[in-house]
C-alpha cells in the first residue's frame, strides 16, 4: 500500500456484511500494519495477524445464517496514543479535580478492542476513554488523596506520580483490550475550569488548521505549537506534565506531533460531558434504547414477491408450450431461457435482499456497547431521566446520613456531646432532604413536561444543573468521609461542621431551584 494511502486510513475500522467485498461469500481487505478482526453474533471471533485478503465468508456459512450480526474489521497492530478522562477525583483536602492524560498504548486483545470501541463506532480515527466507572474513581483517588488539588494542578507531583497513575490504569484499560505503556502527558484540573481549557484547545486547532491549509505544518512546528499550548495552560493554572516516551532523550518533534493530537482528541473524542449521569443511565438498563427489531412478518412482501415471479413465469410457460403445441423445453428454448434466467436472478436476489434485511437489523446490537448520548437516551423517556436523579440523590444523601451516623457515634464516646448533637441535627437534615428529594413536586425540572419543546442547547444546560447537583453532592459526601479519624475532635473539625452545615443547606436550595435551571443567575447566587 503506497505511504500516501497509508497515512489515510483511520485508526481502526468495522464493516457491516454488506460492506465487505463479494456478493454471496465475503472476504475482508486488512492493510499493512493492521489486524484483521471478525466477530460474529455468538460472540465467536477469529483474527488475522498478517495484512491482505481474508475469507470471512464463504457461501454456505452465510446461507447458514453466520452473517447474521457479524462485524469485521482492523485494529492498529503498532502502539498508538489514546486520550483517557478520569473526572472527579478526590484531592487530598477533598476538593474534585480531573484527571486527563494522554497514554501510549498498543492493543492487547484485538477482539475486545474490537468489540467495545470499534464496532459500535464504525470508523476511529483516535481513541478517547472516559473511565467514570466507580471502581477507577476509586483506584485513582487512592494516589491523588496524598495530594492538594493545587499541587495537582501545578504538577508539584512529579513523574513519580505519573508512575502511580499508570499502574492504576492497567486493569482498566484492559478490559478495552489495552496495555498501557506510559503516559507522556498527565495533567489534572478544575471542572469549572472546563469552559477556559476548551477555549485554549480550539484556538490551538484552529491555528494547527490553518498551517495544514497554508502547507506549512511539519513536525518541528508542532513541536513549537505544543510548548506554546503548554505555557498558555500553565498561565491558567493547569500544569501539563509532558515526558518522553524514552527519558534518557528529550520528545521528538514526531512524538510531539503525535502527542499534539492526542490532547486535541480529549476534547473531540467521545462525548465525556455529564459523565455522572452518563454512569446512571449505564447502570440503569431499562433506560437503554431497544434495538429496533425486525416485525412478525417483515419476511412476506419480499417472499410474495418472489413467489409472485415464479407463479407468473409458470404460467408464462405454461402459455408458451400451448402456443407451439409441444411441453419440450428445448423447442421453446429461445423464449424460456431469458424468462427463466430473469425468474431465477429475481429469486437469488430476493433471497440475498432478505438476509440482508436480517443483518442490518442485527447491526444495532453492536450500539449497546458504545451508546453512551446522555441527551439522546434521557430525551426517550424525560421521567426517567429525573427519577433517576432524584433517586442517586436520595441514595447519596443516606449515604451522608450514615457518615454522619458513624462520626456521631464516634465523637460521642469520646466525650464531646456539643459536637455530637450537631452531627445528629446534620444527620436529621440529611434523612429528610433524602426524602424530600424523591418527591415529584419538589425541584420538578422544566423537562418532564411532554409538552415542553427542548432544542439541544436547552438541553445541556438542563442536564448541565442536574449534573452539577450530583457532582456537589458527591464531593459532599467524599468531604465528610475524608474528614472522619479517630482522633478526638479538633477545632478545624467543628469549622468542617459549619462547613457542612452551610453546604447542606445550599444544596437543598440549589435542588429546589431545577424548576429554574434556565433563569439567569443573578450575582453572587451558587
Amino acid at each position: 500500500m503506497p505511504a500516501k494511502l497509508q497515512d489515510t486510513l483511520p485508526l481502526a475500522r468495522a464493516y457491516a456484511v454488506r460492506e465487505l467485498p463479494g456478493w454471496w461469500g465475503k472476504s475482508l481487505d486488512v492493510p499493512p500494519g493492521k489486524i484483521g478482526v471478525a466477530v460474529d453474533a455468538r460472540g465467536q471471533a477469529r483474527t488475522w495477524p498478517k495484512p491482505g485478503r481474508h475469507r470471512v465468508l464463504s457461501v454456505s456459512e452465510r446461507l447458514r445464517g453466520q452473517g447474521i450480526g457479524l462485524r469485521a474489521g482492523w485494529v492498529p497492530a503498532e502502539p498508538f496514543e489514546a486520550a483517557v478522562q478520569v473526572p472527579y477525583l478526590l484531592s487530598g483536602e477533598g476538593r474534585l479535580v480531573n484527571l486527563s492524560l494522554v497514554a501510549r498504548v498498543r492493543v492487547s486483545d484485538p477482539v475486545a478492542f474490537f468489540t467495545r470501541q470499534v464496532a459500535p463506532a464504525g470508523v476511529l480515527h483516535h481513541v478517547t476513554l472516559s473511565l467514570n466507572a466507580e471502581e477507577a474513581q476509586a483506584a485513582l483517588s487512592a494516589v491523588t488523596t496524598q495530594y492538594l488539588a493545587d499541587d495537582l494542578a501545578r504538577g508539584v507531583p512529579g513523574e513519580g506520580l505519573q508512575a502511580a497513575l499508570v499502574q492504576r490504569l492497567r486493569p482498566f484499560l484492559a478490559t478495552e483490550g489495552l496495555a498501557i505503556q506510559a503516559a507522556p502527558v498527565v495533567f489534572f484540573w478544575d471542572p469549572e475550569k472546563r469552559a477556559s481549557i476548551e477555549e485554549k484547545v480550539l484556538a490551538l486547532e484552529e491555528r494547527l488548521h490553518n498551517l495544514q491549509i497554508e502547507g506549512k505544518i511539519a513536525a518541528a512546528e508542532a513541536q513549537e505549537r505544543l510548548e506554546a499550548f503548554l505555557r498558555e495552560m500553565e498561565a491558567d493554572g493547569v500544569k501539563v506534565q509532558v515526558t518522553p516516551l524514552d527519558a534518557s532523550e528529550a520528545a521528538s518533534p514526531e512524538e510531539a506531533q503525535d502527542v499534539l493530537a492526542a490532547v486535541r482528541a480529549l476534547w473531540q473524542g467521545k462525548e465525556v460531558r455529564h459523565p455522572l449521569l452518563k454512569r446512571l443511565f449505564e447502570q440503569n438498563k431499562e433506560s437503554t434504547l431497544p434495538a429496533p427489531r425486525l416485525s412478525r412478518w417483515w419476511w412476506v412482501p419480499r417472499t410474495a414477491f418472489i413467489v409472485a415471479a415464479w407463479t407468473i413465469a409458470l404460467l408464462v410457460t405454461r402459455l408458451i408450450f400451448w402456443w407451439r403445441g409441444n411441453n419440450s423445453f428445448w423447442d421453446s428454448w429461445d423464449l424460456l431461457t431469458p424468462l427463466w434466467g430473469f425468474v431465477l436472478g429475481v429469486t437469488l436476489e430476493g433471497i440475498k435482499a432478505l438476509y440482508e434485511k436480517r443483518e442490518r437489523a442485527e447491526e444495532a446490537n453492536w450500539q449497546k456497547y458504545g451508546y453512551t448520548r446522555v441527551d439522546d437516551l434521557a430525551r426517550q423517556d424525560r421521567a426517567r431521566a429525573d427519577r433517576l436523579v432524584r433517586e442517586q440523590s436520595a441514595s447519596m444523601l443516606r449515604s451522608l446520613a450514615e457518615a454522619l451516623n458513624g462520626w456521631r457515634s464516634r465523637v460521642f464516646r469520646q466525650g464531646n456531646t456539643d459536637l455530637a448533637l450537631r452531627l445528629k441535627t446534620l444527620e436529621k437534615e440529611a434523612e429528610h432532604l433524602a426524602e424530600d428529594v424523591l418527591r415529584s413536586d419538589f425541584g420538578r425540572p422544566p423537562y418532564v413536561d411532554p409538552s415542553l419543546r427542548i432544542g439541544k442547547t436547552t438541553w445541556d444546560a438542563m442536564l448541565d444543573y442536574d449534573e452539577a447537583l450530583l457532582v456537589e453532592l458527591h464531593e459532599l459526601l467524599e468531604y465528610v468521609r475524608n474528614l472522619q479519624s479517630p482522633d478526638k475532635a479538633t477545632p478545624s473539625q467543628e469549622k468542617a461542621l459549619a462547613s457542612l452545615e452551610q453546604k447542606l443547606a445550599d444544596f437543598r436550595l440549589m435542588f429546589s431551584r431545577r424548576s429554574e435551571a434556565l433563569r439567569p443567575q443573578q450575582d453572587g447566587e451558587k
